[in-house]
């Protein structure tokens, strides 16, 4: 809306300050003033038709000219409408006008040669911009630019996959789409600074981008054609989406909240919900099927890891015919988030989710390593060592959204972990500690060859909003 008020504003101006002038005869006849607008019914474009009428109002109130609002539901209709103003034959007359489409180049074209002035709003064909007293509009190629930006800064990376969803034919959706892709690939600036060299695209990285065509600035249209999109298996990999304008993230937006889904089946994903939050659902999620995962102590209530167990997560073995056969990530959840965390307690046993911390798998007989461990360390668990040593801190749980690795930092990264797996295996069968420290030696000279104090500090500049928000949340 604060864009709607400001270029209207604007072009009201335009009416007053340059119009008027121009067009007003020598005996101070008023000037009268068609202004030309998409329609008043939904969106941005129909609040540009419900604006007019009020700016329209004080003109004809202040009596110096007067003016008048013909909306068109289309191009044709606007062209028609451009035409009968023509044919009318009226003195002292302009037009301020927002072209539904390009299509409408000739019709404009029409009042250049009726030398009939006129004022261009919002959407600026070429053709016929040199000739309009006029041409007022936002900075689209800005608002394509902003967007590139953003979604930078959210992660996006060359070549990844872009669905860009179009608002129409004309240079409003031309200049977001250029404005867009020129900041990806350098060549335009946003908010005084251009895309890093390291995240600039390649032509052939723009060829991941995908464009919807025109959806008419229409948010049902637009919520129809996502929701087909993501029909598709085929698009599946597309994770960033472009909507030219408000309205067409609201179409997205709906298709996403289930406005297509009728009550009855949003009632079963709710009763879904409900059950995935239970102890029943829980205890499917994080450990399985009981009788075939884990069995139930009588007496106890305890839980208690089968032998198979780890053979059907793994796919080594065939799950009961009663449970259907096949493997058991055939029928797994493929849901990858979890409503309750494995380590929250379990009403029905009292014990975490997690069979790990399973008193029945606590009490089981330890291999070599663990007996070692605990020789060495005095504790029975990791989780006791540290707090008996200081050395564990609870940390508020924050969300914060943090930085990606670039191109650089991503290669610094995969090959600074191939040198430490190869090295530490070597430094862990060291004949003795000269060995040992020779290979440790030469890991910090391949890694810091490498870039390793680059890497360390990218991730302390990144981490750093991680370790201020906790303090925030004390």
């Amino acid at each position: 809306m604060k864009k709607t008020v400001v270029c209207m504003l604007i072009a009201a101006m335009t009416m007053g300050s340059m119009v008027t002038p121009v067009f007003a005869d020598g005996e101070g006849d008023a000037t009268h003033i068609y202004v030309l607008t998409a329609p008043e019914d939904h969106g941005w474009t129909g609040s540009v038709a419900t604006f007019a009428k009020e700016k329209i109002e004080e003109v004809n109130d202040a009596g110096t000219y007067s003016a008048e609002l013909i909306t068109s539901a289309d191009a044709a209709e606007q062209i028609v409408n451009i035409e009968d103003i023509i044919a009318a034959g009226e003195d002292n007359i302009a037009v301020v006008i927002q072209p539904i489409d390009d299509t409408v180049q000739s019709a404009i074209q029409q009042l250049v040669d009726a030398e009939i002035p006129y004022v261009a709003f919002d959407r600026i064909i070429e053709g016929v911009a040199d000739s309009a007293v006029s041409n007022v509009k936002g900075d689209n190629e800005g608002i394509g630019a902003a967007c590139a930006a953003y979604y930078t800064e959210q992660g996006l990376k060359p070549g990844d996959a872009v669905y860009v969803y179009e608002g129409d034919t004309s240079s409003v959706t031309t200049l977001r789409d250029e404005g867009f892709t020129k900041y990806l690939t350098g060549e335009l600036e946003y908010d005084g600074k251009t895309i890093a060299d390291d995240a600039k695209w390649s032509e052939d990285d723009l060829k991941s981008i995908t464009y919807s065509g025109a959806m008419n600035w229409s948010r049902s249209d637009t919520k129809t054609a996502y929701e087909s999109l993501l029909g598709d298996a085929s698009n599946a990999d597309i994770k960033w989406f472009y909507a030219e304008d408000d309205e067409l993230a609201m179409g997205i937006l709906e298709a996403l909240q289930g406005g297509g889904i009728d009550d009855a089946t949003k009632e079963k994903i709710m009763q879904l919900f409900d059950w995935m939050a239970s102890p029943e659902g829980i205890s499917y999620m994080w450990d399985g099927i009981a009788g075939v995962n884990y069995t139930i102590e009588e007496g106890t209530g305890r839980y208690a890891q089968t032998d198979d167990s780890v053979a059907y997560v793994a796919g080594k073995k065939n799950l009961p015919d009663e449970w259907g056969g096949g493997l058991y990530n055939d029928g797994k959840c493929q849901l990858n988030q979890y409503i309750v965390s494995n380590m929250a307690v379990n009403p029905n046993n009292n014990e975490p989710y997690s069979m790990s911390y399973w008193s029945t798998n606590l009490e089981k007989p330890k291999d070599q390593r663990y007996v070692d461990w605990t020789e060495k360390y005095g504790t029975d668990t990791q989780t006791e060592y540290f707090e008996e040593n200081g050395l564990l801190k609870t940390v508020a749980n924050v969300n914060v959204v943090l930085e990606s690795d670039t191109t650089d930092i991503a290669l610094i990264r995969s090959q600074c972990g191939k040198e430490i797996t190869n090295a530490s295996w070597k430094m862990v069968f060291a004949a003795d500690q000269a060995e040992f420290d020779a290979l440790w030696e030469n890991l910090k000279e391949t890694l810091t060859g490498i870039g390793w104090d680059d890497l360390v500090k990218f991730d302390m500049e990144k981490y750093q909003k991680v370790i201020d928000a906790r303090k925030a949340a004390k």
